[in-house]
């Protein structure tokens, strides 16, 4: 369950490194951006780096930094480094001793999308949010936030929002959270939060505000990111109906001074209300039904010691989230691991197994967010990204868009 400030708002702050600046910027070189493809042994196979510090090389989800020829892929926090070079329509990348090419290309051919079916409808890639005039508004997700000063939004980042200025110090940070219960906003409002990236602790006393047919509260916050002081305000507001949000206003304690008013403004002054079901929304919900959106992934190391024997793992996973056009769903989750090496052989098996409930799916910034509500009661939801080229995340792993037989 996602607490006061969910951990998708800590990818925000890992991601962005922009409070120390009045613009922000990232450590992802634009002449990276876009798509590219490369021979392997020849079949043709496709990487993209992404504005927001996301990359998916050949179907793996991954974060990356690069500047001055100098890459860091980021993989469940393993760093892999190596170097890069762009020459034209070129790339050339050097990691592990091994070099490859890759050449820029247009939107991926239909046999590399997921949805490569043409019986299966595309979910709609991601439309800007709009301003209209001092408010920040988000429609389909159902809350608007009062901007003030030459802030505005500035980049779309894991699902939300990143708002800034061309003049004053410091960002908001918004991301919607249809899930955010009363419950949570009260142990946000009492005990900050921690985590290994950021820890925010409440510097004053909470004030609880109204917002449109929501509510919710709002706190001082000082602490540190990535071990530089910070300060501002954070806030969550929910109207127990499927609409929710919860923002972070930070900047250098130094800077505090200069973003305070509006920081309390930006974080207090929201207004809450029935999302609109939007075109994109609607194209969404009819695209999954009756389908399955389905991630495998299978790896196989094997190799001979000195000693003439064989060393290596292998490991199998699989998860598919089943959305029959009835409102029924399932969720499969399993995991099979097989090792050997020193002597030592075996191997393991986990996973949740299969879960039946209904599902639904709602806005969540330029994302989607998956809700399963199982038979058992218990909930659980994830994040559906689409990027330009029509390619289906779930929670970051590339998946298939498909139809079979469990919802006929």
């Amino acid at each position: 369950m996602p607490r006061f400030l969910v951990s998708r708002v800590l990818t925000f702050l890992a991601s962005s490194f922009v409070f120390l600046l009045v613009v922000p910027t990232a450590l992802a070189d634009p002449a990276l951006h876009g798509r590219w493809s490369f021979d392997d042994e020849g079949e043709t196979r496709y990487s993209e780096f992404f504005a927001d510090g996301r990359a998916v090389m050949d179907g793996d989800p991954f974060q990356y930094r690069a500047e001055n020829g100098q890459l860091t892929l980021v993989y469940q926090s393993i760093e892999l480094p190596g170097r890069y070079q762009v020459a034209g329509n070129q790339l050339t990348i050097s990691m592990f001793d091994e070099e490859t090419v890759y050449t820029r290309v247009g939107a991926a051919p239909a046999t590399a999308m997921p949805g490569a079916s043409q019986k299966t409808p595309a979910l709609p890639a991601p439309k800007p949010q709009s301003t209209e005039g001092s408010w920040f508004r988000v429609a389909e997700s159902g809350f608007d936030v009062k901007l003030t000063g030459d802030y505005q939004q500035l980049q779309t980042v894991a699902g939300g929002f990143v708002i800034g200025s061309n003049t004053l110090p410091g960002m908001v940070l918004v991301y919607p959270n249809p899930t955010l219960t009363t419950a949570e906003i009260e142990q946000g409002a009492a005990q900050g939060y921690s985590d290994d990236t950021i820890q925010l602790q409440p510097s004053g006393a909470a004030r609880a505000i109204e917002a449109g047919n929501g509510r919710g509260k709002q706190v001082p916050v000082t602490g540190a990111l990535n071990g530089q002081s910070v300060q501002g305000y954070m806030a969550g507001y929910t109207n127990g109906q499927g609409t929710g949000v919860t923002l972070i206003a930070v900047t250098t304690s130094e800077s505090w001074p200069q973003m305070q008013s509006h920081a309390e403004t930006m974080t207090g002054s929201v207004r809450l209300y029935t999302p609109e079901i939007s075109p994109r929304l609607a194209q969404a919900r009819e695209a999954l039904a009756g389908n399955s959106l389905v991630w495998s992934h299978n790896s196989n190391q094997v190799s001979m010691n000195s000693s003439g024997y064989h060393t290596g793992s292998a490991v199998n996973a699989f998860e598919a989230w089943h959305c029959c056009a009835n409102g029924r769903g399932r969720y499969e989750g399993a995991r099979s691991m097989s090792y050997q090496g020193g002597g030592i052989a075996g191997s393991s098996e986990s996973g949740p197994g299969a879960w039946d409930g209904s599902w639904s799916l709602n806005a969540q910034g330029d994302d989607f967010t998956l809700v399963f509500q199982f038979d058992d009661g218990s909930t659980n939801s994830w994040t559906v990204t689409v990027d330009e080229n029509e390619n289906v995340a779930v929670d970051g792993k590339r998946v298939e868009v498909k139809q079979d037989s469990i919802c006929q």
